[in-house]
């Protein structure tokens, strides 16, 4: 998988999440990825936004259990001269959908234990604010109410 550079922040830009969901998969050391997907969550559980940066976006994604902390650990899809598009982030889980500790991933190599590989996609809209942000016209330019 390749990550593709995004273009630099401006001022006066907001990320607004759109939507988001996390998937599992049983995962196989030896075989990879096998069986059905299914969604754990879907659309809810996330602040809308808005967020003036991806380090901020990430701080409030790193809340969620077992997620990755970082921007190295997420992957950018999306057109290279927007900051809108989807992000992404995958890692392993266990039957709880808590994130596996080493040990449960040492077993899971050996073959004794099942894993799922989780995946978080959280899909983001951006807008150029013009001017100092006020509620009213963030609202009106993505539907989301700012509280």
């Amino acid at each position: 998988m390749t990550r593709r550079r995004r273009r630099e922040w401006e001022p006066g830009e907001a990320l607004f999440v759109a939507d988001a969901e996390m998937t599992t998969t049983e995962d196989t050391y030896a075989e990879g990825e096998v069986g059905r997907e299914t969604i754990v969550w879907q659309g809810d559980g996330l602040p809308p936004g808005p967020y003036y940066g991806y380090e901020e976006l990430l701080s409030q994604l790193a809340d969620i259990p077992g997620a990755p902390e970082g921007k190295d650990a997420w992957v950018v899809y999306g057109d290279e001269d927007s900051l809108a598009g989807r992000i992404e982030a995958q890692w392993l889980v266990n039957d709880e959908n808590y994130a596996a500790s080493p040990e449960e991933i040492t077993s899971w190599r050996k073959g004794k234990t099942q894993l799922w590989s989780a995946r978080l996609t959280v899909y983001l809209i951006a807008v150029r604010i013009y001017g100092p942000p006020k509620a009213e016209d963030i609202a009106k330019a993505t539907g989301f109410e700012v509280v």
